[in-house]
């Protein structure tokens, strides 16, 4: 629904209804003044996302809207890097740390790496949210 769609094509779009989905998501969207209804700028639904860490990918648990955006503005930049060869978009991830169980994970921004694991195969762009078991 972040992308302007409404939440009737958002739930067609996932395979469910809007009901299910008022149901799961609850404070994390609200009915704005013309009826519609939107995301709210915090929301704290849990999410399982994939992160790329200069070991390998791993699945961070967060409950953070921010976090999980802060993730998925990495995996951007990973993308334009590795479409562009620039990376300038790497280096504000250089010094930062995600916590997750009590450890914690340095963002992949060293380009020999994303150079290695793209050959590889490692870097995944189409699983970034991970489907809890």
């Amino acid at each position: 629904m972040r992308s302007g769609v409404s939440q009737t094509i958002a739930a067609a779009e996932a395979g469910t209804t809007p009901e299910t989905v008022q149901k799961y998501v609850g404070t994390a969207i609200r009915k704005a003044s013309n009826g519609r209804y939107q995301p709210t700028k915090g929301d704290r639904l849990y999410r399982p996302v994939q992160m790329q860490t200069p070991t390998g990918a791993v699945t961070i648990h967060t409950t953070s809207f921010g976090t999980a955006s802060l993730i998925a503005r990495h995996r951007a930049a990973i993308g334009k890097y590795l479409g562009s060869g620039d990376d300038s978009s790497l280096k504000p991830f250089a010094r930062l740390r995600i916590r997750d169980g009590g450890k914690e994970y340095r963002f992949l921004t060293s380009n020999t790496l994303i150079e290695e694991l793209e050959l590889g195969g490692g870097v995944d762009f189409e699983g970034f949210y991970h489907a809890p078991r």
